[in-house]
């Protein structure tokens, strides 16, 4: 079973494209892998200091909060392919060329 992964911000083109990865999964008997980046925004770093871990949480708990509503929101879709979920601190490009590295598919939107 190959896999495709989709990158999911929670915009719309980011929910076509999950639908699109699940469609194509749907019609080759193969995986998704839905895959969020999150990080620190400059602006955290207001006056030179670096933010506090809680802070830094609250960015991953968002990510994770939002790429569980994207799967809601197409759970309809999900029912007959497997799908796995990925959460990664780091600039999305390279998060999603990371994660894609064997697979067969690297899908993202717009």
């Amino acid at each position: 079973m190959n896999t495709i992964v989709v990158g999911v911000d929670g915009s719309r083109p980011s929910l076509a494209a999950l639908r699109f990865a699940l469609r194509e999964a749907r019609l080759h008997g193969d995986q998704v892998k839905a895959v969020m980046a999150w990080h620190v925004p400059p602006t955290a770093y207001g006056g030179g200091f670096a933010p506090t871990t809680p802070e830094i949480g609250t960015f991953e708990s968002a990510a994770r909060a939002a790429l569980a509503e994207a799967l809601a929101a197409v759970a309809d879709e999900v029912k007959d392919v497997p799908v796995e979920s990925a959460v990664r601190e780091g600039d999305a490009a390279h998060v999603l060329v990371e994660e894609a590295e064997g697979a067969a598919q690297l899908v993202v939107g717009c």
